[in-house]
């Protein structure tokens, strides 16, 4: 079975993520990316979920006219916002 090293959710998919049974016990050493858009993220989720997931995170917006990301901020620019 393959695993995905990236993931494109909402912040609300990875709040629901985090709050399943068991996902603090669990490791993703495949994960290297998690994308997120379409809505703003709460610093204190981002940071729970940089620590659970331990991959990178990047913000990313565009329009569903575009077919594809107009901006999206890097991980290194969560790094100088405190996120690790």
């Amino acid at each position: 079975m393959r695993r995905a090293p990236a993931l494109h959710l909402v912040p609300t998919s990875i709040q629901i993520l985090l709050t399943r049974p068991g996902i603090r016990e669990r490791t993703f050493p495949q994960l290297r990316t998690m994308l997120y858009g379409a809505s703003p993220i709460a610093l204190d989720l981002l940071r729970e979920a940089t620590e659970v997931f331990g991959c990178e995170f990047v913000q990313q917006y565009g329009m569903t006219e575009t077919c594809a990301t107009v901006v999206y901020l890097p991980h290194c620019e969560e790094r100088e916002h405190g996120v690790n």
